[in-house]
C-alpha cells in the first residue's frame, strides 16, 4: 500500500476536524505513555494490516462529550472507548481507499496497543489541545 505521512495529514484534517468540531494541528508523534488508549481496525484483502488511532484519556473524554452529548463529568470508560472505536472505524475506511483493491474491514478493537513498523507512516496531531497519533501497521 502506498500511503504517506502527508496522506495521513490530509485524512486527519478532512475527517477529524469536521467530525469533532475541534481545531486539529499536526505535531510530532507523542510518546506511548501520552496516548495510552488505542482503537484499531484490521484490513484484509488487497492489503493486510491495521489502522490504529491512539489517544489520551482527556481527548477521549472530550470526544465522547461531543459524540454522545454526555456531560464531561459523567463520561465513562465505555463512552471513551466507544468514541475511539467510532473514530478508528472512520479513519480505517478512509485509509482503505489507498489499499489499491478490495479490502474487508473488521469491527474496531479498543483498548490494546498495536505494534508499529517504523517503515510505515505515523502522524502525531493535537485535537483541541489533546495529543493523538494515527498509525498504519502492516501484517506482512
Amino acid at each position: 500500500m502506498k500511503i504517506s505521512e502527508g496522506d495521513l495529514a490530509t485524512l486527519v484534517a478532512e475527517t477529524w476536524a469536521p467530525s469533532v468540531g475541534l481545531e486539529v494541528s499536526i505535531v510530532d508523534p507523542p510518546d506511548d505513555d501520552e496516548v495510552p488508549f488505542v482503537g484499531f481496525v484490521e484490513l484484509t484483502g488487497a492489503w493486510n494490516g491495521k489502522v490504529a488511532v491512539e489517544a489520551s484519556e482527556d481527548f477521549l473524554r472530550d470526544l465522547a462529550v461531543i459524540m454522545f452529548g454526555v456531560p464531561s463529568d459523567e463520561v465513562s470508560d465505555e463512552d471513551r472507548l466507544d468514541a475511539l472505536g467510532e473514530l478508528s472505524n472512520v479513519m480505517a475506511g478512509n485509509v482503505k481507499l489507498f489499499a489499491g483493491g478490495d479490502c474487508e474491514m473488521s469491527l474496531p478493537t479498543k483498548g490494546r496497543k498495536a505494534p508499529h513498523d517504523p517503515s510505515l507512516p505515523e502522524l502525531g496531531f493535537s485535537v483541541g489541545g489533546h495529543l493523538a497519533r494515527l498509525r498504519v501497521v502492516s501484517d506482512t
